[in-house]
């Protein structure tokens, strides 16, 4: 009877399923239609505890012996199961001025529009540069996510680090120059050698135990000599680092358009036309008559000088040691023509004085108090004339006889103090003034130039551009030339007024030495001087000091 049910019924049945309790439902809470129509046991055998003992049992609102006499239906129906109450949200309220469709989205929400800058083409070409890029960007590498190719030091590279340390166990000292270079090139005492240095790096490093590809060659260790800046070029022979630099950028010197190019062609024209002034000069000393009243004199610093000199014994190669300074006044051309005049040697060390602009100017001042019977010197009294050379173009008179000076050091071969320093230069050759600088020769001038007069001169006066400067006797203003082969003459009125009326002062002698540290002192005394004979010792003892002297083998003190 009930599977007699009408078509109507089944579709109640199939309407009402989804309604079901869910204690009606199988094992996984599902039912489908097939199930219904298809299963043995239909929908109307539901679980209950009399089902399980007697298969036809009906419950009571189905039985039909048991149904209701006042029944109004004539057909019977399998009523519906209780209906499980289904709340569906509403859409948000909003306001009667959005109500249209298209402000909101599928979920309900207003919607909100997006503004831009860009057209939409160049959205699109925004967009496809991003997407060419995402595409084609490099990927990670390897090792973690990090590329470090090319990154791993070389296994054959050698560690440059105890070589440095090694270097600068001498103490190279920087120029004695303040010229553009000075800061960047360091000189080590001519008693020095790089093949000593070498010797003793390779017996500190035990050279002959390790294995050949970890061991230093002398080549090597050169080119780090090198590379550090340090000067081994002999005297008088100075490298031009300019040319230097525009020959490892142009070696077969063809094109002249480059920036580089225009610069060393300047740089070449100023050290060519002064080389031709200077050999000029060198033709007027050698023609000029003995009874004279002109003079030309090449001046020059040498370079550095360290005492003691001591060369056999490797400790003072690594002590640091005093030193020792030579301004030199020697004159140009052929030694036969210019038999009268004398070579002039201002020596000093630096426990007296320094190498300031004042002690340079008091080492000119004692020359021109030796040479005052001259009236011009080219460097003179009526007319003094300074001229410049091009930095690395130097090459001059005054170089060979440092040169002898050098020579003649070697030959006395221990050099323990001052006083055999002096010697030394005092042998070089018969016709010389050796002048020992004492505290008072040494002066301090004051600057009577007027910083208004320079900032405001025309044109601007810089002493960098100047080859050739002449001061007049008489006059307060100087006549300076930028370049040699050109005629043309500036005059600079430099002078500040009140000097102009009251004149220049005398300059003041310094009543004070320089000294050095007495940590430097007692070094040179507890290590050097056991290998001095008793009778140098004295001047090492007798050293002043100061605690507050600059190490000039690293700094120029200024004034």
């Amino acid at each position: 009877m009930v599977r007699s049910t009408s078509s109507s019924q089944e579709s109640n049945l199939n309407t009402n399923y989804y309604e079901l309790p869910l204690s009606t439902t199988n094992k996984n809470n599902s039912l489908n239609d097939a199930d219904l129509h298809n299963s043995s046991d239909s929908i109307l055998d539901f679980d209950s505890d009399d089902s399980v003992f007697d298969k036809n049992y009906l419950p009571s609102s189905l039985d039909p012996s048991k149904s209701s006499e006042d029944s109004d239906s004539s057909t019977n129906t399998i009523p519906q199961s209780p209906s499980i109450n289904v709340t569906v949200p509403e859409s948000p309220e909003v306001s009667s001025d959005d109500d249209t469709p298209q402000n909101f989205t599928k979920k309900g929400t207003i919607r909100k529009r997006t503004k831009y800058d860009e057209s939409p083409a160049q959205r699109k070409q925004i967009k496809k540069l991003k997407d060419m890029k995402s595409k084609y960007k490099l990927k990670p590498g390897c090792n973690d996510g990090f590329d470090k190719r090319g990154t791993n030091p070389n296994p054959k590279k050698l560690d440059d680090t105890k070589i440095v340390e090694h270097i600068n166990s001498f103490n190279p000292s920087i120029s004695h120059y303040r010229r553009e270079h000075a800061p960047n090139r360091k000189y080590l005492p001519s008693d020095l050698t790089v093949t000593r240095m070498y010797r003793d790096f390779y017996e500190q490093q035990n050279m002959k135990d390790l294995p050949v590809h970890e061991q230093i060659s002398y080549d090597y260790y050169r080119k780090v000599v090198k590379k550090l800046n340090i000067c081994f070029t002999k005297l008088g022979d100075e490298e031009c680092e300019a040319c230097e630099k525009f020959f490892i950028h142009n070696p077969e010197y063809k094109e002249k358009t480059h920036r580089n190019c225009q610069d060393y062609e300047r740089h070449r024209e100023k050290y060519t036309s002064a080389r031709e002034a200077y050999k000029k000069d060198v033709e007027k000393q050698n023609n000029a008559n003995i009874t004279s009243d002109t003079a030309y004199f090449a001046a020059d610093l040498e370079k550095v000088i360290m005492l003691p000199r001591i060369e056999e014994f490797k400790i003072v190669m690594f002590c640091p040691r005093v030193i020792v300074f030579n301004e030199s006044f020697v004159p140009i051309g052929d030694k036969k023509y210019n038999a009268t005049l004398q070579t002039y040697a201002a020596i000093w060390h630096e426990a007296i004085a320094g190498r300031k602009m004042s002690d340079i100017i008091s080492c000119f001042r004692a020359f021109l108090q030796a040479n005052r019977d001259l009236k011009n010197v080219e460097v003179n009294y009526e007319t003094i004339t300074l001229k410049y050379l091009e930095v690395g173009h130097t090459h001059i008179a005054v170089d060979e006889f440092h040169h002898q000076v050098e020579q003649s050091m070697k030959r006395k071969k221990h050099i323990y103090d001052f006083e055999d320093f002096h010697q030394a230069v005092s042998n070089t050759r018969t016709n010389i003034i050796v002048k020992v600088m004492n505290m008072d020769d040494f002066c301090q001038f004051e600057d009577c130039s007027s910083t208004y007069k320079l900032q405001n001169s025309s044109p601007c006066a810089y002493l960098c551009d100047m080859c050739e400067v002449t001061f007049l006797r008489g006059t307060h203003i100087i006549y300076y030339k930028t370049a040699f082969h050109n005629e043309e003459e500036y005059s600079l009125d430099f002078l500040r007024l009140k000097n102009i009326k009251s004149g220049i002062p005398p300059p003041k002698p310094k009543n004070q030495y320089r000294g050095i540290t007495q940590e430097r002192k007692t070094a040179i005394i507890q290590k050097l001087t056991p290998l001095m004979p008793d009778n140098r010792k004295s001047f090492w003892y007798n050293l002043p000091t100061d605690k507050n002297s600059v190490d000039q083998t690293q700094v120029i003190d200024e004034d």
